[in-house]
């Protein structure tokens, strides 16, 4: 059965108490390179996408995959490393999107709950609100 990301965070919340957020990785190779990358194929408790603004210009930033990305040189390709790595002091909205809320076809019936964070508008995902800013727990 595979791993869900709701369900680690909540046994992860009620076996410590710790109110964390949990993204699950995998590697996706690209046809046109060499290699593979880390890419988020699951999160719970953290908004995937981040809306940040430079010099007037609005950009999406895809975080749930910048912290597999991060992870992904502490845990290896292949399983050569550490199956579960802990950041701490990310800043991150909270969040039950989940990844499928980043996809230029999102599911309609994923997320359409309150929980839901991250509406689809004319194939762009925005943000329903301004985001809560927030920071994992240091330990």
């Amino acid at each position: 059965m595979p791993a869900s990301a709701r369900a680690l965070r909540d046994a992860l919340i009620t076996c410590t108490g710790a109110d964390v957020a949990v993204v699950i990785a995998d590697l996706y190779g690209r046809p046109d390179r060499r290699g593979a990358i880390c890419i988020s194929i699951g999160s719970a408790g953290m908004a995937p996408l981040r809306i940040t603004e430079h010099d007037g210009k609005r950009q999406e930033e895809t975080l749930t995959d910048m912290i597999t990305c991060t992870a992904g040189i502490i845990f290896g390709q292949r399983g050569r490393g550490a199956p579960v790595v802990v950041l701490r002091e990310v800043s991150y909205e909270a969040s039950d999107a989940g990844v499928a809320a980043m996809l230029h076809h999102a599911p309609a019936h994923e997320g359409s709950g309150p929980d839901r964070r991250v509406q689809r508008t004319n194939g762009t995902h925005l943000p329903s609100k301004p985001p809560a800013a927030r920071t994992s727990p240091a330990a």
